[in-house]
């Protein structure tokens, strides 16, 4: 900021003037109209004192507790947001479809068994129950819709935690610290 020299006018005021302002007219608070000298008669004025600060502009003072909280709440909302994005990126490429000739195998299977009389069935049924049961792979379908509902726990649990972390942000944005009152005076 430039140095600020004060011009009297003919009303006893004090105009505060720069070095590039010679030359010019400047107006005094009475109206008068002043023409501002030469720069080297300027440099001979006053000068002005510091300027006081603007006490109408308020800076604004973060209180700890609220910097924590805008700190984890921003950590949170990021990194919980960011998993759940990529997680659900994956889920969505899942597929869950189940193959048409194992709907169509399985609906034989089950006309069968209701055709059949229920004495063979339940035959059928005890000797099933007496053999040793392979540990055979489930089907492909059964797996992708068991990886996908657990995804979407995961997804809702990083969605939830994000969105904690957005209230958190926004608190500590918009709650101000109580301002300490004077100690009462006896």
């Amino acid at each position: 900021m430039a140095q600020k020299y004060l011009l009297s006018c003919e009303c006893g005021e004090t105009i505060p003037v720069e070095v590039s302002q010679s030359g010019e007219i400047v107006t005094c608070a009475c109206g008068r109209s002043v023409t501002v000298p030469s720069m080297r008669e300027v440099r001979q004025l006053p000068t002005a004192g510091p300027e006081a600060p603007d006490r109408s502009v308020k800076t604004r003072q973060w209180h700890p507790i609220q910097g924590a909280l805008f700190g984890i709440g921003a950590t949170m909302l990021v990194v919980a947001g960011g998993f759940a994005i990529i997680i659900q990126g994956y889920r969505v490429q899942l597929d869950r479809e189940e193959p048409p000739e194992l709907r169509q195998q399985l609906e034989e299977h089950v006309s069968e068994i209701r055709r059949a009389p229920v004495d063979v069935v339940y035959e059928h049924w005890i000797v099933n129950k007496s053999l040793p049961l392979k540990k055979e792979r489930p089907f492909q379908h059964i797996v992708m819709q068991l990886l996908y509902d657990n995804f979407g726990w995961r997804v809702a649990i990083f969605f939830t935690a994000a969105a904690i972390g957005a209230i958190m942000v926004v608190a500590a944005l918009v709650i101000r610290p109580r301002q300490k009152r004077p100690a009462p005076s006896r």
